[in-house]
Parts: structure tokens; sequence; C-alpha cells
């Protein structure tokens, strides 16, 4: 199993922060727009403790899935990456919406206008999650696998 060197842990650190703030803004423009917003929450912003969750778990996750294809496939890996992690964010929201359908929490407008955004809500907050993790801890560089 490998462990990420210390600058790799504040670099994801940084892109989870990031993450988050590019979501808060994807969920303002979305609420302006009319493309989907919390039924509960009068400004179109969720409970911040859903961005908190969100990401840690997956900004910085994904963010360090990111430097390990970059690391591993070049630029072929991380544009494998902007291409899939996206449509896995949309599948994942698609099913959470469901399992909260008809319990007034979410409501998501219609037609593919919605889940469109979603894409590139995903794929904006990937992207500069991937930035952070490059400022942060530079250029990627391979790590050793942890007792090797």
């Amino acid at each position: 199993m490998a462990r990420p060197p210390v600058l790799h842990i504040a670099g994801a650190v940084a892109g989870a922060v990031v993450f988050i703030l590019v979501g808060l803004l994807w969920e303002s423009v979305a609420f302006r727009a009319g493309w989907w917003k919390y039924d509960f929450i009068a400004t179109g912003a969720g409970i911040p403790v859903w961005y908190w969750a969100a990401g840690l778990f997956y900004g910085m996750g994904l963010t360090l899935l990111g430097r390990r294809l970059l690391r591993r496939f070049g630029s072929l890996g991380l544009v494998g990456f902007f291409l899939v992690a996206p449509l896995i964010g949309v599948a994942h929201d698609r099913v959470a919406l469901e399992l909260l359908e008809g319990r007034g929490i979410i409501w998501v407008g219609p037609g593919w206008t919605p889940w469109v955004a979603d894409i590139f809500a995903w794929a904006s907050a990937l992207a500069v999650g991937q930035l952070a993790m490059r400022i942060v801890a530079g250029p990627p560089t391979p790590w050793r696998a942890a007792g090797s």
C-alpha cells in the first residue's frame, strides 16, 4: 500500500478546500438558474456540513486519485480522470436524488440542463483541486510503497 508524502496530503487538503468553494459557487449558480435547489433552505446552498463532508471525502480523495493517475499514466491518465470522474459524480448525484425524492430535501429542474451543469460542476471542482495539489505539492514525483 502506498503512503503519499506529507506535501501530497497538504495538497489534497488544499484541493478539498477549493473543491468545497467551487461546489458552493455552483450551488449558487444552479439556484439562481433554477437548475436545482434545496427545498428547506432559501439561499440555494445546502447545509455546510455537507460541503465539508463532500470536500474531505470526494475532494481530498479524488485529488489524491487524480495525482496518482497523473503520476502513473501521465497526461493521458489525467485526461481519463477528467472524463470519468465527473460522470461518476453525476451518477452519485442521480442516485442520491432518487433516494431523496419526495422527501422535501432537493428539487432538480426538468430536462438535461441541470445534469450537464452538474457535470461541469464536478469537472471544475476536480480541476481546481488538481491545480491546488500542483501549487502545494509541486509536479508529481513517484513515491515508494510502504516497506519497500
